[in-house]
């Protein structure tokens, strides 16, 4: 594991100074926006331990929890994944 992590880290530190917050936003930039947040997501479940997790989404998510149990129960998420196009209506 210590390799993952590692390799992880490299990846948000070579990707990280490719970003700028006082430039644009131009595709390479972007792109290891991306990169970074992905890199990051994974290093953070990487160190989690199974109990972190529980807590995080149990304790530190509920609204979260909460809306997708309500988007579900209204239906939102089935006709989302309809193909024919959408309206605000």
């Amino acid at each position: 594991m210590p390799i993952i992590i590692s390799k992880l880290l490299d990846i948000i530190a070579s990707n990280g100074s490719l970003i700028s917050p006082s430039a644009g936003n131009g595709e390479k930039e972007e792109a290891a926006k991306r990169e970074v947040i992905k890199a990051a997501n994974a290093l953070i479940f990487a160190l989690e331990r199974p109990g972190d997790y529980l807590a995080r989404v149990g304790w530190g998510e509920p609204s979260r929890t909460a809306a997708l149990r309500t988007a579900f129960e209204l239906g939102i998420l089935a006709k989302l994944d309809m193909r024919t196009p959408k309206t605000s209506a």
